[in-house]
């Protein structure tokens, strides 16, 4: 079963990004997975290196284009959303318009619609009825987990089988059968807790999740 690194909001910190990529393998991850908002060639090389799965966050819609070509073609191929077999992952919320699945779809739909970056990527941190909405989408698709990044801030919250919604204040999580969770797994480049960069790991294998920082 497979132990993954979940990683978000690198914002072009290479140095960081190595680093973590190295806590990560010691700590025993077989996969990674971005969340969005990387911002720097060398930072999407070394990604694109480790075979990291990855979605699209709110930068790659606006700054693909000052890319090098080789990451402009990965970064207009990403998906708004990964599912796995028992969680999702996106940047910000697992939920989008229909026909919105590249960067380029997203671009046309905040100009077609005049709406605010906010729309596609609302913080789950600060909007009750946004992990609502994404409790919604577990529900639906019948998955454990959802991660996400955006907020710079690692945060879990669970909903339990009476319909509650509680925020969790543990660095490693357990998942149980009966609940779905939210997990925000921190920034790399830009934390808002402190200075060192943060990650999660997911092992599928013991269904926990591991809040992570380096240094």
């Amino acid at each position: 079963m497979t132990r993954y690194a979940i990683l978000a909001d690198v914002h072009g910190r290479l140095d960081r990004l190595r680093a973590v990529l190295a806590d990560a393998r010691q700590r025993g991850a077989t996969a990674f997975i971005d969340l969005g908002d990387v911002t720097s060639d060398p930072c999407y090389d070394l990604l694109r290196q480790v075979g990291a799965q990855a979605v699209f966050g709110n930068y790659e819609v606006s700054g693909w284009g000052d890319l090098s070509p080789e990451n402009q073609t990965w970064v207009r191929g990403l998906p708004p959303l990964l599912t796995g077999e028992t969680f999702l992952a996106a940047h910000a919320a697992p939920y989008f318009p229909d026909d919105l699945l590249t960067v380029d779809e997203a671009m046309d739909y905040l100009l077609d619609h005049d709406v605010k970056w906010s729309a596609l990527f609302p913080r789950m941190d600060e909007e009750e009825d946004v992990r609502w909405l994404t409790y919604a989408e577990l529900e639906e698709r019948d998955k454990r987990l959802f991660f996400h990044g955006h907020t710079h801030i690692q945060a879990v919250w669970r909903v339990g089988p009476a319909g509650a919604m509680t925020s969790l204040q543990t660095c490693t999580v357990t998942i149980d059968a009966r609940g779905r969770y939210i997990v925000g797994v921190g920034s790399i480049g830009q934390p808002q807790e402190g200075p060192e960069p943060r990650y999660a790991i997911y092992d599928q294998k013991s269904l926990t999740v591991e809040l992570c920082k380096v240094g």
